[in-house]
């Protein structure tokens, strides 16, 4: 019993990694922040990133809408795919494909 109590920090340390390297791996197909705001992730309708200024220095943060929802450039909040532009770029290369 207490061996599980000892591997239990291990085991939540691994998963924590794991989730860390996978949110890297999908930042990496957004392009690189030049200017602060939120923007749109154009493979994904349901992912968006956000730019932050921190002294000169940009830091990227991406997000995932909920089930569902694809984001909304100009509302800058998830909203459901019928309430966004037929014309918004995600959405013509998901209708297109």
């Amino acid at each position: 019993m207490a061996m599980s109590f000892k591997l239990r920090p291990l085991l939540l340390g691994a998963v924590l990694v794991v989730m860390l390297l996978a949110a890297a791996k999908q930042g990496e197909a957004t392009p690189e922040c030049t200017e602060e705001g939120f923007f749109p992730n154009l493979d994904d309708c349901s992912r968006f990133y956000r730019c932050v200024d921190f002294d000169g220095s940009f830091t990227k943060f991406d997000f995932q809408c909920g089930p569902g929802t694809v984001f909304h450039p100009e509302l800058i909040t998830c909203v459901h795919p019928w309430q966004q532009d037929p014309s918004a770029e995600c959405l013509a290369k998901d209708s297109s494909s």
